[in-house]
């Protein structure tokens, strides 16, 4: 290549505008596929958010859900302890010597170590 041929410059030049239109696509192609990924990303990140706040509800609800069968486990216990007395009292327990009061205060003794342990 000499400086009388011209076919050297328009080669380099056309190739150069070529680099720089390869450069626009590919940084375009780049930018599409950089904004689909933080798309998605976002969706992902809402997803997540949603699932936390559902296990934080179904935790509460867990939470709750104890707090009720506890209380309602302390009714029944008082229940049966006044059932028994009220047996007691009607006459419908048979009479042992000496051992049914002995037997209706270890029932009772049972049960309130089970509401104290409950309250603990």
């Amino acid at each position: 290549m000499t400086a009388n041929e011209t076919m050297a410059p328009d080669f380099l030049f056309l190739a150069f505008i070529g680099a720089i239109i390869l450069i626009i696509f590919l940084q375009s192609r780049s930018i599409v596929k950089q904004q689909v990924t933080d798309k998605e990303l976002e969706e992902t990140q809402d997803q997540i958010s949603s699932l936390t706040n559902q296990i934080e509800n179904m935790t509460e609800n867990r939470e709750q859900l104890a707090e009720a069968v506890q209380k309602t486990q302390e009714k029944l216990v008082v229940m049966f302890m006044a059932l028994e007395e009220s047996k007691q009292l009607a006459g419908l327990l048979p009479q042992v010597d000496g051992d049914q009061p002995n037997l209706l205060e270890g029932v009772k003794e049972q049960f309130a170590g089970i509401l104290k342990q409950q309250d603990d």
